[in-house]
């Protein structure tokens, strides 16, 4: 412009930059490092997808009734809003599904997934880095940690005593 090749008036150039940015940033969806971004993603997509046909029912894994997880990832288990376990048998979710069917009172339940760390490496993070995830995941508050260790050890009834474990709280799905 300066040069007179263009004939744009002052602050045309910028104008137009910005305008090209608001757009692409728009259509991203979002600031910040994108590998990040599709980190959280990934693991909030394959919850989202296989919560309920990878992941046992933790109340449920002594019953013969259940459905089999023949694939099985981890477990997940119900939780109260504060995140502290609801202790539940088979028996008596029936019980509780059929008395609030109506009145809608299941709208407070939430899962926590409890991921076995080899499936969390190879299928939850397959092509990332699970530490860097399990970082990321831990840094943004889903991620339920011991200390400084990423994974958590959690008695599962079968497993013997307390295996370890990555555990994904639901606040994940808000993020």
């Amino acid at each position: 412009t300066k040069a007179g090749l263009t004939d744009w008036p002052a602050g045309e150039a910028l104008r137009g930059v910005r305008k090209c940015y608001e757009a692409w940033l728009a259509k991203r969806g979002y600031m910040g490092n994108g590998e990040r971004h599709a980190m959280a993603a990934q693991v909030k997509a394959f919850l989202e997808c296989n919560g309920d046909a990878l992941f046992t029912a933790l109340h449920r894994v002594t019953d013969d009734h259940r459905a089999n997880t023949p694939l099985r990832v981890g477990f997940r288990r119900v939780v109260d809003q504060d995140g502290n376990p609801v202790k539940l048998d088979a028996a008596q979710e029936w019980i509780d599904r059929r008395s609030t069917e109506t009145s809608g009172a299941q709208a407070n339940v939430r899962w926590q997934y409890l991921c076995l760390p080899e499936a969390f490496k190879r299928q939850v993070c397959k092509g990332l880095d699970h530490e860097q995830v399990a970082k990321l995941l831990r840094d943004r508050g889903h991620l339920q940690t011991e200390g400084d260790r990423l994974a958590t050890r959690q008695r599962i009834l079968g497993m013997g005593d307390k295996v370890p474990v990555y555990l994904i709280k639901p606040s994940i799905f808000g993020d």
